[in-house]
């Protein structure tokens, strides 16, 4: 048992399934002369950083005063910082339909989107349009209506202390790193940080109440990191294991974006941005001979909708005490 795996004599290793696996892809048009009607439900709030990396790496000065919300104009400010390092986000400007078909393949290549979610996101013309004259179809052939800004995330990790039975069907239990202390009314449910194999990565877990909008989840997000800390380790932690549920989610998000002055916006139109976001949580389940965890104290069960938010320490803390999550979504149960 102590030697090592040889292919020529062993079977294939089998595919080790990471705990959680995330991928997000955007997808921002050129400008059109026509307006687009897009009737598909917008399910999970749109991910501003994955927008305000597209802007600065692909965007000129112009385009990127141009944008709205000051939301996004802190978060292109915020970024600058961190402009030396390499960013997490993939992005690309690119012209052909078949381009933006890759992009997205390798965004959630291990993920299982449906082929109708790939098909809107990366079609090349729009489904319907207001107004059917010839200008319409000459505006959708040119280069410049095709090009587009794509921009994504495809993450995939391991909790860095869990214990979980595959056959075991209420989810496995993971260790919460640190929690916050917080008082505040942001904070009415206990806020907890959970660590991953990558020392920079924490995955932050907030049970939601049913007055809070999901337009508002990133920026509600933003708001726990910088109003909700991770400050209390060992036993000060209001939860120090947490079970979470065996799910996967796909859905679109609200990335639409509106321009200070859409008239005279150059090259793209954000206020038809198009977005997907797919999760996936799983369990590796123990392995063999680990040391169980015995009677977990201080569980919280995630058993109601809740906020999932990953964020990277570079993008902690920017300029003006501003924090982009990596990935936001709202959980259904």
């Amino acid at each position: 048992m102590s030697q090592k795996r040889a292919q020529e004599r062993d079977g294939k290793a089998p595919n080790e399934t990471p705990d959680v696996c995330f991928g997000s892809c955007m997808l921002v048009p050129g400008q059109r002369k026509v307006s687009v009607v897009d009737e598909v439900c917008r399910e999970a709030p749109g991910n501003l950083l994955v927008l305000a990396e597209c802007l600065r790496s692909h965007g000129s000065e112009e385009l990127q005063a141009l944008a709205e919300p000051q939301v996004l104009q802190r978060a292109l400010q915020g970024l600058k910082e961190v402009k030396s390092k390499a960013s997490l986000v993939r992005s690309q400007r690119l012209v052909h339909a078949k381009e933006w078909q890759d992009f997205a393949s390798e965004c959630f290549k291990d993920l299982h989107v449906p082929q109708e979610l790939l098909a809107w996101l990366c079609r090349e013309r729009p489904e319907s349009v207001e107004g059917g004259d010839a200008d319409a179809t000459t505006a959708e052939a040119t280069p410049e209506a095709r090009e587009a800004l794509c921009g994504g995330l495809a993450l995939s990790l391991n909790w860095k202390a869990q214990c979980s039975d595959l056959l075991d069907p209420d989810g496995p239990y993971v260790m919460v790193n640190v929690s916050a202390t917080s008082s505040s009314e942001v904070t009415e449910s206990p806020v907890m940080y959970v660590a991953t194999e990558d020392d920079e990565i924490s995955v932050m877990l907030y049970k939601l109440s049913s007055d809070i909008p999901n337009d508002n989840l990133y920026d509600f997000a933003a708001r726990l990191l910088k109003e909700a800390p991770p400050n209390a380790f060992e036993d000060d932690r209001r939860v120090m294991h947490v079970r979470l549920p065996r799910c996967s989610q796909c859905c679109v998000a609200s990335t639409s974006v509106e321009a200070a002055d859409a008239e005279n916006s150059p090259a793209f139109d954000f206020t038809v941005a198009r977005e997907v976001f797919d999760m996936r949580l799983t369990a590796r389940g123990t392995p063999l001979g680990a040391l169980r965890v015995p009677n977990p104290q201080k569980v919280l069960t995630l058993d109601t909708d809740f906020l999932l938010a990953v964020w990277h320490e570079k993008y902690a803390d920017l300029q003006g005490g501003l924090s982009l999550p990596l990935f936001v979504t709202q959980v259904r149960r």
